[in-house]
């Protein structure tokens, strides 16, 4: 089973993360499709909670992480080639 910070690196990667930056918005949309409601609000679980899929993009940054992904909310997510990797490694594993 896949956590929730290589769950946004394969959505980034699913929304063209391998070849540009990736605003936060497009990603969260992609990681709620990939794992619906992982990403959703407890009581309201039809809206995705954005502030969750950005603790993870954060998570994927982090070396022991994996340092799949780099950028910022402000500049967008690029996924490193640590994460191209990852997530064409296991792309399988989504539905």
């Amino acid at each position: 089973m896949l956590s929730n910070h290589q769950i946004v690196v394969i959505a980034a990667f699913m929304v063209g993360g391998d070849s540009k930056r990736i605003d936060t918005e497009d990603i969260a949309v992609m990681a709620s499709q990939i794992a619906p409601g992982r990403f959703a609000w407890r009581k309201y679980p039809e809206q995705i909670n954005i502030e969750t899929v950005r603790k993870r993009l954060w998570d994927a940054c982090k070396p022991d992480k994996g340092g799949y992904i780099l950028g910022s909310e402000r500049d967008g997510w690029l996924l490193t080639e640590a994460g191209v990797r990852f997530a064409r490694k296991n792309m399988k594993a989504v539905p």
